[in-house]
């Protein structure tokens, strides 16, 4: 019973401690004027990515476009 209840105790730990470390600790809001799939659109998600992959998903990146930010 003793186990049985460390166990339960154990996979509670790791199934919620687990979604807190995907969380990125910084969420930046990027205003871009022009349409989705213009130039600068592509340009503002290759920089997204890049800030995604260099920081280890630290630092997320959302883009908004035609000026709804």
């Amino acid at each position: 019973m003793r186990c049985a209840s460390l166990t339960l105790v154990l996979v509670f730990l790791f199934v919620f401690a687990g979604g807190a470390a995907a969380a990125p600790k910084y969420q930046w809001r990027l205003a871009c004027e022009t349409i989705a799939g213009s130039i600068a659109d592509l340009y503002a998600q290759e920089f997204a990515r890049l800030l995604k992959e260099k920081s280890n998903g630290d630092i997320q990146l959302d883009i908004f476009h035609s000026g709804t930010l």
